[in-house]
């Protein structure tokens, strides 16, 4: 072979080995990409190898929801004019348990009183089938808190020792939410908060003096309960209209009489014959007791003293204690 054609060969060797060197080259560095799923670190590489971390998906931002606002409770508008022709003559509800002629026992009530409130919404004693043997003890507050702290503290120590609970119904005026304390306890321990008449008694206001005294003393209520409460039971005075019935009646108040009521506030016509007065208080009470029966009685120092066992006795006799609304 010449010296000219070994030259070209050598030459050509030359320029392969440079165009397979270059070739390595470029496949070394496409198998160190990094891969778009995660893979393990080859042993003893200096190499990291990193997954990229997709961003997430957007979601839609929370919906904001409002705290429903209790609805307000809503008094009934009433005209003057519908009441004008109303009696407004003062009489009085008298009503006791009694046996009669026949032999058997109940409650009586003076009916000459009927055509002052005949075809109107009230009650003194609830004797349907869901109300035997249960006794509504309804309180009148006055202006003494003593005797009313006494009554609530004897009524949370029975409630929390047994487990057949006692709830009763206080009636209040204007003044006596005032006690806003005393008002929150309660309505917190299970008790029901109903209105009566001022002192003076409405007998003989008009419509819109009625109306102004019921709906200020609702006012009251409402500061410390909120604009969604209100009170539906209305007891009038001593001496009561059919005007007065008729716009309570009117305004949403179901009018509560009595089955029995004593002279309770006056303690020293129970101690006349000594230590025998609280229980000739507790039996005048006891023997009043019938299936459904309101009894009034006043929160008084002398009602203090009797109520743990008026309680005691009349759950021995099988009878239950509700607020006038259950």
């Amino acid at each position: 072979m010449k010296k000219g054609q070994i030259l070209v060969l050598i030459i050509l060797l030359i320029i392969m080995s440079v165009v397979i060197w270059i070739g390595a080259c470029h496949r070394t560095k496409d198998d160190q990409k990094v891969p778009t799923e995660t893979t393990a670190t080859p042993e003893g590489s200096d190499i990291s190898l990193v997954t990229p971390t997709l961003p997430p998906e957007p979601t839609d931002p929370p919906v904001a929801t409002a705290t429903p606002t209790p609805e307000k409770a809503e008094f009934p508008a009433i005209n003057a004019s519908d009441f004008a022709d109303l009696s407004t003559k003062a009489v009085s509800w008298e009503a006791g348990f009694a046996k009669f002629e026949d032999g058997t026992t109940g409650v009586w009530y003076d009916t000459s009183v009927d055509k002052y409130v005949k075809g109107y919404d009230y009650t003194y004693i609830k004797n349907d089938s869901d109300t035997v043997k249960e006794i509504y003890l309804t309180f009148n507050i006055s202006y003494e808190k003593d005797p009313l702290i006494k009554i609530l503290d004897i009524l949370k120590d029975y409630n929390t020792k047994n487990s057949e609970k006692v709830y009763v119904t206080f009636f209040v005026h204007s003044e006596c939410l005032d006690w806003t304390d005393l008002m929150r306890r309660i309505d917190s321990e299970g008790h029901q908060i109903a209105i009566r008449a001022f002192p003076s008694g409405m007998s003989g206001l008009s419509v819109k003096e009625i109306e102004t005294k019921l709906l200020a003393v609702e006012a009251k209520f409402r500061t410390i309960f909120g604009e969604s409460r209100r009170m539906y039971y209305y007891r009038p005075g001593d001496e009561f209209s059919t005007r007065e019935i008729a716009v309570a009646n009117a305004l949403g108040y179901k009018v509560v009489f009595h089955c029995f009521k004593y002279q309770d506030w006056d303690k020293s016509r129970y101690n006349a014959d000594g230590s025998n007065g609280k229980l000739n208080a507790m039996l005048s009470v006891l023997d009043n007791f019938h299936d459904g029966s309101v009894i009034q009685l006043t929160v008084s120092e002398l009602n203090s003293e009797i109520l743990g066992k008026v309680i005691e006795q009349g759950q021995s006799q099988g009878f239950t204690f509700e607020r006038l609304d259950r």
